[in-house]
């Protein structure tokens, strides 16, 4: 048995002070974004905006409803949005922040699972990495370079019957070497 370890960098600033003026400003449009929400249910009011390649910025929010798997979540509206804008576009940035309406102290807020295969999939399709600005209410912000680093074992296209199937799949692994556990899962 070999054992591999997955691995990815993030940058974290201590306020959005650090970021440059670009960054600031998609952060801006992100929490802009939040009064585009409607979270009635859940009170939790989340706002994505976009940076795409030719400068323009689209932003969304977060919509619920009564029937709760039918709620979207920010991201989701958000990519609608943009291929309604553009089928082509192609993402640079996406900003995402949020807040609760009771006030909870949040970390910078990062995309569901779901959200998280929908921008994989768009970032697998344009062929170029969209970086990832979360934000919260505390002052941090966390830079994430890539899509593929919140889903490195992605369910993706090379699954689709007719496709081939790569024999190292691409990921962000380092090699531990052979696994001198002897092969004991401690399970009894």
């Amino acid at each position: 048995m070999h054992s591999k370890r997955l691995h990815f960098d993030i940058k974290i600033f201590d306020s959005n002070t650090e970021l440059n003026a670009s960054d600031r400003k998609l952060i801006r449009e992100a929490k802009d974004a939040i009064l585009k929400a409607y979270a009635i249910y859940s009170q939790f009011m989340v706002g994505a905006a976009a940076l795409l390649e030719d400068g323009t910025i689209l932003s969304s929010g977060n919509q619920e409803n009564a029937s709760y798997p039918l709620c979207l979540c920010a991201e989701q509206t958000l990519t609608g949005a943009i291929r309604s804008h553009d089928p082509n576009a192609v993402i640079k940035t996406i900003a995402i922040t949020g807040f609760s309406l009771d006030e909870r102290y949040l970390p910078p807020l990062a995309p569901c699972g779901g959200c998280r295969q929908i921008l994989l999939e768009w970032e697998l399709r344009q062929e170029s990495p969209i970086r990832l600005l979360l934000k919260g209410t505390e002052d941090r912000v966390v830079m994430i370079g890539s899509c593929k680093d919140l889903l490195p074992l992605a369910f993706d296209g090379r699954y689709r019957p007719g496709q081939p199937l790569s024999e190292e799949p691409e990921m962000p692994l380092d090699d531990e070497g052979p696994d001198d556990s002897g092969g004991d899962s401690g399970i009894e």
